[in-house]
């Protein structure tokens, strides 16, 4: 039978993470990872694709041929090698059956929340998850109208922030989802809140907004919607303990590896297998819930469906061996289709770790030139960084830099309190200047600083007085910076600080509806399956935003897991 565990600790919670596994390679910090390939299997018959990788696995497929009709559930992809075949395993190649109404596959964050509201309403609940203990990669929770954000004041109009999030997307994401989340998320946080205690701290980022901040004036808005938490970990390991202390039930080291359907096509199981290599056959009375993450992980499925991450990071997957689409796959294999390009994706840009953060500091490249308004939000710093030499941008400011850093925007990376404590800049800059590094370094002359970053010399210091001249006009002639952010480069001692770009998750997943079921071709749900966290689609195109607000992911994830649950315990 499954376990039900009622304690974690703090590093059984870290182990699983992968925390500490993260290395930085060039200009990005990026997670070591070898693929491990499998025995082809083929892939779909009659598709063209022609031999792809197992469940799991990777391939050397090269993908469809182009020639072919795409399969319908492509997602308008033509390599679909990843993809591979179902196991096609019945009950009769389990040694184990058990039953709940509700089974969730994944302990993240998302299938946390889906088990603990699938519990509250009343339902039997098994987790299915394949690691040792949930999963979780930090909690900052974005939200709108949460009984904490409304004491604050920080309130706003839901159409509008919506509306400027699909525009800051290309009108590409299922709006209703957008709506869904700007309606729920406060009431779904107020709900994570009560399994927390007194010592539980976090706060609303960037609220107060900074005195001189305006939105009105700014080229990208932002709305306060992110809730940091200091303890995250202690945060989420009590949301778990709730859902167990309610009913849930968790099954760890148990692997999907194929959903369970009756001849209509309906839901009705998950098959798993255990360390063993024996197969469990997990029932549902009422539904499915997937909340098995992205994708990242697993390398063929990131070149075949976004090649820009897998440009980023130099052909690298990201950290977490479980982020390996198995979600995706199962959905897909059940009748669902691939949300369509572009795949949004995570990697943020940190332009100098421990110092004045995506300030719109001066930025050059590599070579010293100047290339971009560098008033902008972290992901949209971050997609320009990686188009330039060494994808990487190095921060110019000087000594002055305390005098200009309360006119910023609000954005994900950028200075602010808590982030920006004085004492804390003043002691990470006196460091550069008596150790100076390759990612941060403090000198009395432009050449001495140039020349230890190993920027050609001259060049910068030409793009450095054509930015001071730009300063002293009030006029940003080259690429429309406004007048307020122009902060000449001029009182020694002078800092350069080299970009970090911090690769996260994929935030692509399978196409779903308003309700959150997954969707066949014909945009009918496929019955008893939803889908919550980054296996789901709908929510992001072609990046992961930090504009024009925060912390999405988790706040969609605990949001949207929520309603999962709820509905498969109604179902």
């Amino acid at each position: 039978m499954s376990e039900k565990v009622s304690d974690l600790n703090r590093r059984q919670f870290l182990s699983v993470c992968g925390v500490g596994a993260a290395t930085v390679v060039g200009g990005s910090m990026l997670a070591a990872c070898t693929p491990t390939a499998t025995p082809n299997q083929s892939a779909l018959s009659g598709t063209g694709v022609g031999e792809g990788a197992a469940s799991g696995g990777a391939s050397g497929a090269s993908g469809a041929d182009t020639g072919a009709p795409l399969p319908p559930q492509s997602g308008g992809f033509t390599n679909l090698s990843w993809l591979g075949e179902s196991p096609k395993l019945t009950d009769a190649d389990c040694n184990v059956t058990e039953t709940a109404d509700v089974i969730v596959v994944g302990a993240g964050v998302a299938g946390i929340s889906a088990a603990r509201a699938a519990a509250d309403a009343g339902a039997s609940v098994i987790v299915v998850e394949q690691t040792e203990g949930p999963v979780i990669r930090g909690l900052v929770f974005g939200a709108l109208d949460s009984s904490y954000q409304k004491s604050l004041g920080a309130t706003y109009d839901n159409n509008e922030v919506v509306n400027e999030i699909c525009r800051g997307m290309g009108n590409r994401p299922n709006q209703r989802l957008w709506m869904k989340w700007a309606n729920e998320s406060g009431a779904a946080f107020d709900w994570f809140e009560e399994a927390l205690d007194a010592s539980d701290e976090y706060f609303l980022e960037f609220w107060p907004n900074p005195p001189k901040y305006d939105n009105a004036r700014e080229l990208r808005k932002q709305y306060c919607t992110g809730i940091e938490f200091v303890d995250w970990v202690g945060a989420v390991t009590k949301h778990y303990n709730k859902s167990v202390e309610v009913g849930a039930v968790y099954a760890f080291s148990k692997k999907a590896v194929q959903l369970a359907q009756d001849s209509s096509g309906a839901v009705v199981g998950v098959y798993a297998q255990a360390a063993d290599g024996s197969y469990v056959n997990y029932q549902a009375n009422n539904g499915v819930v997937l909340c098995t993450g992205d994708y990242g992980h697993n390398i063929d499925m990131v070149a075949a469906l976004c090649p820009e991450f897998y440009w980023n990071t130099g052909g690298m997957g990201t950290a977490i061996e479980t982020s390996n689409g198995d979600g995706h796959r199962m959905a897909l294999w059940a009748g669902g289709w691939m949300e369509p390009a572009p795949h949004a994706h995570m990697d943020h840009t940190f332009a100098s770790m421990g110092g004045i953060g995506n300030a719109a500091a001066l930025s050059l490249n590599v070579r010293g030139e100047r290339y971009m308004n560098e008033d902008c939000d972290g992901q949209s710093m971050t997609n320009q960084i990686n188009r330039q030499p060494e994808k990487a941008g190095i921060q110019v400011f000087d000594s002055t830099y305390a005098s200009w850093l309360d006119n910023q925007p609000i954005s994900h990376g950028m200075p602010g309190e808590p982030h920006a404590d004085p004492s804390r800049l003043a002691t990470t800059l006196q460091r550069a200047i008596d150790e100076p590094s390759a990612r941060m370094a403090g000198f009395n002359t432009l050449e001495e600083l140039f020349a230890h970053m190993g920027m050609p010399v001259e060049t910068s210091i030409a793009s450095v007085k054509r930015y001071n001249e730009l300063c002293a006009d009030g006029k940003d002639l080259d690429f429309g910076k406004r007048a307020d952010r122009l902060n000449p480069v001029s009182t020694p001692p002078f800092f350069a600080a080299r970009s970090l770009i911090a690769t996260g998750v994929m935030t692509a997943g399978v196409m779903v509806n308003e309700n959150l079921q997954v969707i066949g071709e014909d945009f009918e749900p496929i019955g008893n399956l939803w889908a919550a966290g980054n296996v789901a689609g709908g929510r992001y195109a072609d990046e992961y935003p930090v504009y024009p607000v925060v912390a999405t992911s988790h706040g969609t994830a605990i949001t949207f897991g929520r309603s999962c649950g709820t509905q498969a315990a109604n179902a």
